[in-house]
């Protein structure tokens, strides 16, 4: 099959999130000014250069990881063990299902911490944080590479997983860089799951020329 098709379904479910990015900038007003900021800084420094401008905003990066933590396009990552495991003293025989669910995944206080706050520097290595338990763990905790599964893992993963991510950062940095973001309701925009996780109704966002 064609690269190009492969690419399509990853490439083609970008607008969703980022819907629920441009909302959520818009009820964190602090929180866009912060992104803006770097994202201004960072596209001096390169000179106009998208691609080098994208390697000095972590904010932004992060911003997109939020945004995926809090509302997965995909709400499970499926695996099949092609042998007997052992998960938390629960026997997994091999070629059973073991289903990850991202969105409690994603709003779980065992994993984040103040886990319904929209707050991209978690993401951050400056950020250090680390999943709750992982102080009593003497470490990072145990999974805390798997906090952000919202492309898959592994040799399995999403195979368009840059393209996308390139594609949502490339929109967003244009956005911040030329509009101001506001929402008229800050309450939660209330979901539904049919193919991928996307709002009941149109969030609705005011663009203010900068």
């Amino acid at each position: 099959m064609p690269a190009d098709i492969f690419c399509v379904p990853c490439v083609s479910q970008t607008a969703v999130p980022l819907q629920f990015a441009l909302y959520e900038l818009g009820r964190n007003p602090q929180v866009q000014e912060q992104v803006r900021r770097q994202v201004r800084e960072a596209w001096a420094q390169a000179g106009g250069d998208p691609g080098k401008a994208l390697q000095g905003m972590p904010l932004l990066k992060g911003t997109i990881k939020e945004i995926l933590r809090l509302y997965p396009v995909g709400i499970t990552v499926q695996r099949y063990p092609i042998r007997d495991i052992v998960l938390q003293n629960y026997h997994i025989p091999a070629g059973t299902m073991v289903q990850a669910c991202l969105y409690p995944l994603g709003r779980s206080p065992q994993i984040f911490r103040e886990p319904t706050r929209f707050d991209p520097a978690r993401w951050g290595r400056e950020a250090g944080e680390r999943p709750p338990g992982a102080a009593a763990a003497g470490g990072k905790g145990v999974g805390a590479g798997f906090r952000s599964l919202a492309f898959g893992f592994g040799a399995r993963q999403c195979v368009g997983r840059r393209i996308a991510e390139n594609e949502m950062q490339l929109f967003l940095m244009h956005i911040l860089l030329n509009f101001r973001l506001s929402v008229s309701s800050t309450e939660d925009i209330k979901t539904t799951y049919t193919f991928i996780l996307q709002p009941e109704t149109p969030p609705q966002i005011t663009f203010t020329s900068l």
